[in-house]
């Protein structure tokens, strides 16, 4: 059966890049209805396509793929390869093109529901597929994939194709088949990552070869590759896209991680910073570790010299003597928002997750009440590091609120909030070079942010019961969120791959978690 489906493999990719032999194959009908798909439009004199929903779907139809993000090293030569492709072409203002983002590279594994026969859809459809996938990855073990080549079709799509040496994709395929039955499609012999597209029809003869060409060494070069990091099935959030009413949204599916898999905090390697700036001309390789722990899970440890365990002690012990002190009224500023001073109990409420949380394994949800109720926990905002000149926002910049009964409040406070804030700045730094991007991406948008120092009050007096929730299941909304060692357990965070782990901090260590800003800007 392997010599079968490897030889079937062969010859669907040789017929891939044979099938723009000569641009006469040009599959002109193919290249205009996959254009249909992209929102055309002129930006400061550039026209730029933008992806849409699926123009042919019914009200109740969904599409739901499933598949597998390719590893952070793979991604960022998939995006290279599709942007110097793209280049060749958009050297021609005619023609037009489009370059899937270095997060959304990935191998299709299969679809449940199709563009070409899309399935209606209820939750009684959903939960069947998340059962049948929870199994399948339950008995899928870790796969690697071998680069075979780079081409460009008749269809004006460039993909990256791959060999599966021991055929673990096309086996999970066979047996999603067997799973879902006549709601799969036939199983595909293809193992590819779409890299970028052709979206006109009248493509200049010499850019046409010039590409092909290009395509042609890429193979040379790359082919046998071993892919970096093997993908694992069930390292990676698996994703279903569905699109309903017109609209599109990702769906997020958790699939349970297999127990040789599991990560927890004490796994993930310490970023020391210490190291870097020592030699930061020598330190990509800590860079690109900084890039795949953000990537993988979304989560990294790091140890900054500058921030010491002391330090975080004469922070925590001043914290812990104001919360068994204040009254919540004196120091709280509710005409803004309470972005400055201190937050009461019961006043914020975490977003509703509840779909999503129903999604992950039972070992793996979170105990949060479903909808979330308001949070136990109190807090205390501190803006740190300089104020723009001038702001439209005035709730984020206002003036700081100092308790009268702590003289050395505001130095403590700087002090530890400027210390967060100097190791983030490092830690952007470290992460932009690794994702290749300027140096400086990520820390020129921080200038004159609103940085917070937000310590958490947790009173354990009052909610000192099992499943007492302080703070409901939740995600960030800035940049980086950066947290010195607690004194007492109980912060839970969840890994990208839906895994559910406890926060233990090495000692003279800092957690730092990935939220939605940096998320939004890669």
């Amino acid at each position: 059966m392997t010599q079968d489906l490897n030889t079937a493999r062969a010859n669907v990719y040789e017929e891939l890049e044979k099938s723009l032999a000569n641009i006469e194959h040009l599959d002109v009908a193919k290249i205009e209805s996959v254009a249909g798909n992209f929102a055309i439009a002129l930006h400061e004199g550039v026209f730029i396509a933008t992806p849409m929903p699926y123009p042919e779907l019914g009200d109740n139809d969904v599409v739901r793929l499933v598949c597998s993000p390719l590893p952070l090293e793979a991604a960022a030569l998939a995006r290279r390869i599709g942007e110097k492709i793209a280049a060749i072409f958009q050297s021609d203002d005619k023609v037009l093109t489009y370059v899937n983002t270095q997060a959304s590279m990935h191998i299709t594994l299969f679809h449940t529901s199709h563009p070409d026969a899309s399935q209606p859809f209820s939750e009684e459809i959903r939960a069947n597929e998340i059962t049948h996938l929870h199994q399948l990855a339950s008995t899928t073990k870790k796969f690697e994939l071998n680069i075979h080549s780079v081409v460009i079709a008749s269809s004006g799509t460039v993909l990256m194709l791959f060999d599966d040496p021991s055929n673990s994709i096309q086996t999970l395929r066979y047996q999603a088949k067997a799973a879902f039955g006549e709601h799969l499609r036939h199983p595909s012999h293809i193992v590819h990552s779409t890299l970028s597209r052709i979206l006109s029809t009248q493509i200049p003869t010499d850019r046409l070869l010039q590409a092909q060409a290009h395509c042609h060494q890429l193979t040379q070069e790359l082919r046998g590759q071993v892919l970096d990091t093997n993908i694992k099935y069930n390292s990676y959030i698996l994703f279903l896209l569905e699109q309903t009413d017109g609209s599109s949204c990702l769906s997020f599916l958790n699939l349970p991680p297999s127990t040789h898999m599991s990560v927890q905090i004490a796994d993930l390697p310490v970023i020391d910073l210490a190291k870097y700036m020592a030699n930061r001309e020598q330190g990509g390789d800590q860079c690109r570790v900084v890039a795949e722990c953000l990537y993988k899970y979304g989560v990294l440890v790091v140890r900054d010299p500058r921030a010491t365990e002391d330090d975080n002690n004469t922070f925590v012990d001043m914290m812990e003597r104001y919360f068994e002190q204040t009254d919540f009224k004196q120091d709280a500023r509710p005409e803004y928002s309470y972005q400055v001073g201190v937050t009461p109990e019961h006043l914020e409420r975490a977003r509703n997750h509840c779909n999503r949380a129903e999604t992950l394994d039972e070992a793996h949800r979170p105990v949060t009440l479903c909808p979330p109720e308001l949070d136990k926990k109190s807090r205390f905002f501190w803006r740190t590091g300089p104020r723009p000149p001038k702001t439209q926002f005035t709730e984020l910049n206002a003036e700081p609120v100092i308790p009268k009964a702590f003289p050395e409040w505001e130095n403590t406070m700087d002090m530890w909030g400027n210390k967060m804030l100097a190791a983030v700045h490092e830690l952007v730094e470290m992460a932009a070079i690794g994702l290749r991007l300027e140096k400086d991406a990520f820390q020129k948008r921080m200038t004159y942010g609103p940085h917070l120092l937000a310590p958490t009050g947790s009173n354990f007096n009052k909610y000192g019961n099992l499943n007492d929730v302080l703070a409901g299941y939740h995600y960030d909304l800035n940049l980086l969120t950066i947290h010195g060692k607690s004194r007492f357990r109980g912060l839970y965070i969840w890994l990208r791959n839906g895994e559910k782990a406890l926060v233990r901090v090495p000692d003279g260590c800092l957690l730092v978690q990935a939220g939605k800003q940096i998320e939004y800007l890669t």
